[in-house]
């Protein structure tokens, strides 16, 4: 059973993914070397605890790879960009991009005055920049950015790079987006080649494209494909974290998706629930992948017809996307419809034209 009032698979969860989402591939090694063996080596720790997850502890150690570059070079120099890139890539995936916006800015204008501005560090800030503006819903300044990121690997570092890989990726996403399904999935398959060609077919950037490529089979009601595919990325995510990294949170909720869309409400649910618990413990309550979690198990307890209980976790996940995407995102906008939804069902008409009122307000300066 299709709900209109729910959130669109693709549309609803990109935004909140790419928020999530953290390639392993990077060129701040480079620059961050400049500083000698003692900032190459907080980097690589930087790094490690980045890909872990641990967004916190990796800010901290950037940080402090920031402050011995500033004493030492200068803040101005070179190695400077790789820990603020670092540091702005953290803040992206907590969704706290107020502060993640000014590092970005700093780290490209670094890169661009030491290295010109069709260098492959250059490329870095950009895509990562890009998948911000995306997150914010900024689509057409991410396309730009990603494009330019793209031309310059693929010139730099060659087209079966793993920046590629990650910058096809991106593209892909904001393909699905504007309706694109083919090619968002040519340029996934293709991403999908190069890092299993890279890294194997087991590793955790192949599921992060994978990832990607069961949202645009959701999108298209390819259930057997996408449920095929989440399962075989967290299969992936559990020999490498355990099961206990942030982006395994979203192949739940995207099978959860699907057995909710096939009427498998009670394994919907309970996936749902470990995806809630899983963000809980690594990232905190207010990140959007917990407002995603939460009007996923929400649109479930609509469709069994407990009004009551989809009303509480809908409110629930309005508040965390009103303060961390904004009152005016898209994803706010879909959430309050499903509150709309949810009251005109519990014979509420003032409470359903309100919030539909403030999503029709919100949908009219998209436009």
């Amino acid at each position: 059973m299709h709900l209109p009032t729910t959130d669109i698979p693709m549309k609803a969860r990109l935004a909140v993914f790419l928020i999530c989402i953290a390639g392993a591939f990077v060129f701040g090694a480079p620059a961050a070397a400049q500083g000698g063996p003692a900032m190459q080596s907080i980097n690589q720790e930087a790094l490690l605890l980045f890909q872990q997850g641990k967004y916190d502890q990796s800010i901290k150690v950037a940080k402090s790879g920031l402050e011995l570059v500033t004493l030492k070079l200068g803040a101005e120099h070179p190695a400077a960009s790789a820990f603020l890139n670092r540091i702005a890539e953290c803040y992206r995936l907590q969704a706290r991009f107020s502060q993640a916006e000014p590092l970005y800015v700093r780290s490209l204008a670094i890169r661009e005055k030491a290295f010109g501005p069709g260098d492959k560090l250059v490329s870095q800030s950009l895509a990562n920049f890009g998948m911000m503006r995306m997150a914010q819903g900024r689509n057409e300044e991410a396309e730009a950015m990603l494009k330019r990121s793209l031309a310059i690997r693929e010139r730099e570092v060659g087209s079966d790079s793993t920046a590629v890989a990650l910058t096809l990726s991106a593209l892909a996403r904001l393909a699905a987006i504007n309706g694109r399904g083919a090619a968002a999935e040519e340029m996934l398959k293709r991403a999908v080649a190069i890092e299993e060609k890279a890294n194997g077919p087991g590793h955790p950037e192949v599921a992060r494209v994978l990832n990607t490529l069961g949202e645009l089979f959701l999108q298209e009601r390819n259930f057997p494909e996408a449920e095929a595919v989440y399962k075989r990325t967290l299969a992936i995510m559990d020999k490498a974290y355990g099961g206990k990294h942030p982006l395994s949170s979203t192949s739940l909720t995207g099978l959860a998706e699907v057995y909710r869309e096939q009427g498998r409400l009670e394994e919907s649910l309970e996936l749902y629930k470990q995806a809630t618990a899983l963000v809980d413990n690594s990232l905190d309550k207010g990140h959007p992948r917990m407002a995603e979690s939460l009007a996923g198990a929400a649109s479930v307890y609509l469709l069994a017809e407990d009004y009551d209980g989809a009303e509480a976790l809908y409110l629930q996940a309005l508040k965390v996307r009103e303060a961390t995407l904004g009152p005016e995102h898209p994803e706010t906008a879909r959430t309050l419809e499903a509150l709309a939804g949810v009251y005109a069902k519990m014979k509420q008409p003032a409470d359903a034209a309100r919030f539909a009122a403030r999503a029709e307000k919100i949908r009219a300066m998209q436009r």
